[in-house]
């Protein structure tokens, strides 16, 4: 049984996705996902309705040392507003810097808890 109905969105820039194949936009496997990525791809401030969405990535910008741990608690801060809500359950984040990207890379997982599902999402900074 379906509880919420969302277009899947490409991550990074928020665009639905279209299938070409059946001709119309694709439902998402989960609207708390689209959820989360929304706040992910979200500068903390950007939206004027509600300027505690999203992250703090300029702050992250201008941290030198302990990158790993800043990003983790920054990224846990944004998304514990689903955790109180009930909307996500388990969040559970592990942050690094990858010297080959040159740059944090992070993966946050959390269960959907209507849907029973775990989920994780890539990503970097």
């Amino acid at each position: 049984m379906t509880y919420a109905v969302e277009l899947q969105r490409t991550p990074s820039s928020g665009e639905p996705v279209f299938n070409q194949s059946t001709g119309s936009f694709t439902e998402s496997d989960s609207p708390a996902r689209e959820m989360v990525l929304l706040c992910l791809r979200t500068q903390k401030g950007a939206c004027l309705v509600d300027p505690d969405l999203g992250v703090d990535w300029r702050a992250l910008r201008k941290v030198t040392s302990g990158l790993p741990a800043t990003a983790r608690d920054y990224l846990t801060t944004a998304l514990s507003r689903y955790v109180r809500a009930g909307v996500i359950a388990n969040l559970a984040i592990a942050t690094e810097y990858n010297a080959t990207v040159q740059g944090l890379v992070f993966t946050v997982t959390f269960t959907d808890p209507r849907l029973g599902r775990t989920l994780a999402i890539p990503g970097r900074f």
